[in-house]
């Protein structure tokens, strides 16, 4: 395993790469039908600010490469990061002769991390249904495509009534590589803080209906219902000798189902 990393503009920049490498003596039978034989990794990432460190850009590339056995092969096949062998998935398809799998993951992102009000990201990434790094990290999803953005206010300077305060809203949507859309979210949230230091929250969010390409194991698609969720909490002046924070949450989708929460503590 190795990681190289060059910083530039005081920090300001950077560039760096990973790599890392796998291989088995699998000379006795047991192990060569359990284990993989080799398995590499291989990737770049950057980091870049400007605007006196209002703007910054991060994004990595990397790339990954498994072998052994066609067995060990086709139970990576049927891991369920991927589920080669989901009926109706005309993106990928189960090989029990392959004795190799390749894939490769990437993200990019572009952030507005300071600034008087607003402040905000977008973000896209994708993981193909081939990438694998568990033999020496580790990944629990493949298969994926997702974009998400945020965009937030806030207001440091204090009033008559308020300290602060900020809103948000988040959206995020994202698919697998065959097209279907296993995620569609949008969030609001709010956050303010009085002149006692006593500070509630408001945050309300919508899972749309969509697909699970995971919930059957290996089976065909299943539908998702659209999902609802309110949470209101407020936390009082750390500062004091006392303080509290307690909380209520409500949760409910389109088939049926429910669930409210509450919390308080004291300290």
């Amino acid at each position: 395993m190795g990681r190289l990393r060059k910083d530039f503009r005081n920090g300001q920049s950077a560039i760096g790469g990973i790599g890392t490498a796998v291989n088995r003596d699998l000379s006795a039978d047991a192990l060569a039908a359990e284990l993989r034989s080799s398995a590499y990794t291989g990737g770049v990432d950057l980091f870049h600010e400007w605007g006196n460190r209002s703007w910054s850009l991060t994004g990595h590339l990397a790339g990954s490469r498994i072998a052994g056995d066609a067995a060990v092969i086709e139970a990576a096949q049927f891991a369920s990061a991927r589920y080669f062998q989901r009926p109706d998935a005309g993106h990928v398809e189960l090989d029990p002769t392959k004795t190799s799998m390749s894939g490769y993951t990437g993200e990019i992102s572009l952030r507005r991390q300071a600034g008087l009000h607003w402040r905000g990201n977008v973000e896209v990434n994708a993981t193909s249904p081939g990438f694998e790094v568990n033999d020496l990290g580790f990944q629990r999803d493949a298969d994926r495509r997702q974009a998400e953005a945020s965009l937030e206010y806030q207001e440091n300077r204090p009033g008559d009534i308020l300290r602060s305060w900020e809103v948000s809203v988040s959206p995020r949507a994202s698919w697998n590589f065959d097209g279907d859309r296993i995620g569609s979210y949008v969030s609001l949230r709010s956050r303010a803080t009085f002149l006692n230091y006593w500070s509630p929250s408001l945050s309300i969010s919508r899972n749309f209906e969509t697909y699970d390409d995971r919930l059957t194991r290996g089976g065909p698609l299943a539908k998702k219902p659209a999902e609802t969720s309110l949470s209101l909490w407020t936390t009082s002046d750390w500062s004091k000798p006392y303080s509290g924070f307690a909380s209520i949450r409500r949760e409910w989708d389109e088939a049926g189902g429910s669930q409210t929460s509450v919390n308080a503590r004291i300290t």
